[in-house]
């Protein structure tokens, strides 16, 4: 239980904090990796980010209602040298993967429970790791318990995962990421404890990797600020 605050919501000064951290995406989640705040340029980069959206099963089970965002099977690679031609291609190639029953982005599986590619495996299997990190640090309760229960009854993968995935939870990291509005980006994370709610963890993120990366994070920035 949260020490500040009922379970699954934010005391106002971190609801602040995320809002003030504007220029980058931030997203706080409770022990059981529930969303409790986050602020539109997060919300913007994937719908896992949305607040009320519980992250594992985001990640095994997919999305429960519509979602913006697809993800690139696998990373291509990009020299300090391509064009605005290029990233235009790399956006017009996300909005066609959209309109496939099986796209996603790197939290959610593909329609058959499966990971599709390697890095995608990763990311589900670091949110297993967090989930198994948060039941260590906080005792079990009906929530952890149902949580894990409905996750190893509806998804063979969460299950494999659970019993044989050891893995300690990365704490900074790189994740791909594909907004229809920009394309695909690769974004770095940093989590961090909120000192005064030891059951709250904050994800801040930044752009990461080839130019192209940057550059799609600041289209996606004009259009939030430009939403705002």
């Amino acid at each position: 239980m949260s020490r500040n605050g009922a379970e699954g919501v934010a005391p106002a000064g971190v609801r602040e904090l995320v809002v003030s951290l504007g220029c980058l995406p931030a997203v706080v989640t409770d022990r059981h990796l529930t969303v409790v705040t986050s602020n539109p340029l997060a919300q913007a980069l994937t719908g896992a980010f949305r607040p009320g959206v519980n992250l594992a099963r985001y990640a095994f089970l997919g999305p429960s209602g519509d979602d913006d965002d697809v993800d690139e099977d696998e990373e291509e690679d990009e020299d300090e040298d391509e064009d605005e031609d290029e990233d235009r291609a790399n956006t017009d190639r996300a909005d066609t993967d959209r309109t496939e029953p099986d796209g996603t982005d790197a939290y959610r599986p593909d329609t058959d429970g499966r990971a599709a590619g390697t890095g995608r495996l990763d990311t589900i299997a670091q949110v297993a790791a967090m989930l198994r990190d948060s039941l260590e640090q906080h005792e079990e309760d009906d929530g952890f318990r149902r949580l894990v229960g409905e996750l190893s009854s509806q998804s063979i993968l969460f299950a494999r995962t659970w019993a044989h995935d050891h893995r300690r939870p990365a704490r900074t990291g790189e994740v791909r990421f594909a907004p229809a509005s920009v394309g695909p980006l690769s974004m770095a994370f940093q989590e961090l404890l909120i000192p005064d709610d030891f059951a709250l963890r904050l994800l801040l993120w930044r752009p990461a990797g080839a130019p192209s990366s940057h550059r799609a994070f600041d289209r996606l920035r004009t259009t939030v600020t430009a939403g705002d």
